[in-house]
């Protein structure tokens, strides 16, 4: 139990990531952030030090956070736990796109055709 005054091996909290085996996914999924990150620098109004700019760690992934957008605003979550990315508006409309092994030219299709867009 971590408090209680035992001393925990780091390796039996943090388990070694497989990272050379996960290098194609690694790189994928930096690439759909940055297309998600690209639509955030593009709409949300521009703060000081960028700071209009970051996706936020949520508790299960990676969320932008309200961006606004004509008369409503709208939020794009990567949802780790659950293998997909969610879009939300605020006048309840929502669109879901599973994080399924696809290309990147593929996600950005799918990402900026939603929702209602042919799939392939």
């Amino acid at each position: 139990m971590i408090g209680s005054g035992t001393v925990v091996d780091a390796e039996e909290l943090w388990p070694e990531l497989p990272w050379r085996d996960w290098a194609a996914t690694i790189s994928t999924l930096h690439m759909w952030v940055q297309i998600v990150g690209k639509v955030r620098m593009a709409l949300a109004p521009p703060l000081n030090h960028w700071w209009h700019v970051p996706l936020y760690v949520s508790s299960r992934g990676l969320t932008t956070s309200a961006i606004p957008y004509g008369h409503r605003d709208f939020q794009v979550d990567f949802d780790f736990l659950d293998h997909r990315l969610d879009v939300s508006e605020t006048d309840g409309s929502s669109f879901t796109l599973p994080l399924v092994p696809m290309s990147v030219a593929r996600f950005y299709r799918e990402f900026h055709g939603c929702p209602g867009k042919h799939r392939d």
